[in-house]
């Protein structure tokens, strides 16, 4: 298996955490996020601070998936530059490890469901936090067999975009075209009939390319990623500390003009339409490309996320994202609805089980579906 890089692994657990707190908190109480929230001067003071102080960002999910993003394209972009030979033959080797790496956990993902529904532990229809939890209609259990979950796992969900049964599979199909993109775009900025001297200007030039060609504003995170990888493969990484501290402040900044309510309503707190437009994910993406700059060029930095229990649970992020709403829906709202007690109690106790059953689950898929992908030689 290659070697990773504990601070990444840090980093993936936080983020996978932070998504899990926005669905386990939008299910009980929907101002918990501002996807669609109208703030008006009957708003609390408490929903107040819970929308726009940096609180909000333990359950910004979308903030969590624009950083996932930027954070793949990174990696992704970094290992195919440092690949000794980029011939046709291992760039097909790429995608299809690529491939399989992101499509193997999603048939354990759709599988996990499809034995949640046969059992019948799963009753969406009689959920009605389902609803303030994903923002969709409850899911048809009835009709799911295991044929038609393969066919999901390896053809719908990553060519088609199909999020059937479990919400959070929107981001294979923009994770897999992207990764395909960016390897692409690596191959074609070390080819060997361009000089050498010029290949640092052809990659950065192929990454302003991406950035015009992507159509959706959410993937412009990979691309921030692919231009950080860039820097780091041609030696142009190092910086003065006043160009850190002005990257600190520009991340900062972003994450907290996203918080405020964007574009629409920059910085304002009364009578304003705060929605998670797709601006906020390319301001998110600017900032969470700022914090892995300075998480990799920081080394106290990354001595802070150099935690073994989050690098644990960051290892198996990937399945924890898929299996977390089955959890959710199945046993967490039982748990929910079984406590006999005050409505704070039953929340912990539900947000309790969906931690750590999603944890277990996700470890098993992880072992199960995940190692051999990852475990696979390649040129």
């Amino acid at each position: 298996m290659v070697s990773r890089a504990i601070h990444w692994d840090v980093l993936r657990a936080i983020l996978v955490l932070v998504v899990i707190n926005d669905h386990v908190l939008r299910a009980v109480h929907g101002v918990a996020t501002n996807m669609e929230v109208l703030v008006t001067s009957d708003t609390s003071l408490w929903e107040y601070f819970w929308l726009f102080s940096p609180l909000q960002l333990i359950h910004n999910g979308a903030a969590a998936v624009s950083i996932m993003f930027a954070l793949s394209g990174y990696l992704v972009s970094k290992s195919a530059f440092n690949a000794t030979n980029l011939s046709v033959l291992s760039f097909f080797q790429r995608i299809v490890k690529r491939y399989f790496r992101l499509t193997f956990p999603v048939l354990g993902g759709l599988l996990f469901f499809g034995v949640v529904a046969y059992f019948q532990i799963i009753n969406p229809e009689n959920r009605s936090l389902y609803v303030n939890a994903f923002g969709l209609h409850p899911f048809e259990v009835n009709s799911v067999n295991f044929i038609s979950l393969i066919k999901q796992g390896f053809i719908d969900t990553p060519l088609r975009l199909d999020r059937s049964h479990i919400p959070v599979l929107w981001v294979v199909a923009i994770e897999l075209f992207a990764s395909f993109g960016l390897i692409l775009v690596v191959a074609i900025s070390k080819t060997r009939f361009v000089k050498e001297k010029y290949h640092q200007h052809l990659a950065l030039s192929l990454g302003v390319v991406l950035i015009a060609l992507f159509h959706s504003e959410i993937v412009i995170g990979f691309c921030l990623g692919y231009l950080i990888a860039v820097s780091e493969h041609y030696k142009d990484f190092t910086f003065p500390h006043k160009g850190k501290l002005l990257v600190s402040l520009l991340t900062i900044f972003t994450f907290m003009f996203a918080m405020k309510g964007g574009e629409a309503g920059a910085f304002n707190f009364f009578d304003v339409g705060v929605h998670q437009l797709d601006l906020q994910y390319i301001i998110y993406s600017y900032g969470g490309a700022g914090l892995i700059f300075l998480i990799h060029s920081t080394a106290s930095l990354r001595n802070l996320f150099n935690s073994p229990f989050l690098a644990f649970i960051g290892q198996r992020s990937y399945s924890i994202l898929l299996v977390h709403t089955t959890v959710m829906v199945s046993v967490g709202f039982a748990v929910y609805d079984a406590l006999p007690f005050m409505q704070s109690i039953r929340f912990m106790g539900f947000a309790l089980c969906v931690y750590v059953v999603s944890v277990i689950i996700g470890s098993v898929m992880y072992r199960i579906f995940e190692i051999p992908t990852l475990s696979a030689k390649m040129r």
